[in-house]
């Protein structure tokens, strides 16, 4: 082996090095809120209820499980167990940590049709309930101490949209990931989206 492929070998294998300390993970799983308010229809803005009941939840969470079986408005491919609006939403404070640091929540998986808020700023949609993906919240963030609101819609009513069981909610789990100004992305593959 030359010392030209010598070096080559060493680069690759130490660039994976360079790349695990610009990110720090955080597991975001813990202190969610949910609730399934009757009548509750998605919007690109958001309005809730200071009538809603929330419950204590950890992630990940379907809450499909929890609501028991039955026949109306729904099909055998998911178990019988009903679908409709989910909200799920987590306080948390804006840490020294995040100090110079570029934020991201990354959800592991939603299922599915999904809108996300950082303190009232909506994020994005996401359609597909199989894949993660992630938002930046630096921007949004409010000043160190300060408590932000992450929210999550996830809109379930569509029944028959899978073969197999899909649940409904953030049925995997959720970071939140701090990155330095400067990073290298993780390679992730995708298909266009086309309708």
């Amino acid at each position: 082996m030359t010392i030209k492929n010598i070096i080559t070998v060493l680069t690759i294998f130490l660039s994976g090095f360079c790349y695990a300390g610009t990110s720090t993970k955080v597991d975001f799983n813990f202190d969610w809120k949910f609730s399934k308010p009757a009548g509750f229809v998605p919007q690109d803005t958001l309005f809730l209820s200071p009538d809603i009941k929330w419950e204590d939840v950890c992630l990940p969470h379907d809450w499909s499980i929890s609501e028991g079986y039955t026949k109306t408005q729904t099909a055998g491919s998911n178990g019988f167990l009903p679908g409709g609006v989910g909200i799920y939403m987590k306080n948390f404070l804006t840490s020294d940590d995040m100090n110079g640091k570029k934020v991201f929540i990354h959800f592991e998986g939603v299922y599915n049709n999904s809108k996300v808020w950082i303190n009232g700023h909506l994020l994005g949609f996401r359609p597909n309930g199989y894949v993660g993906f992630e938002y930046e919240l630096t921007q949004y963030l409010k000043p160190k101490g300060s408590m932000n609101t992450i929210t999550v819609c996830v809109d379930r009513r569509a029944y028959a949209d899978s073969r197999w069981y899909v649940g409904a909610g953030i049925y995997r789990n959720v970071s939140l990931i701090l990155r330095n100004e400067l990073y290298i992305l993780q390679t992730e593959y995708s298909l266009p989206h086309h309708r």
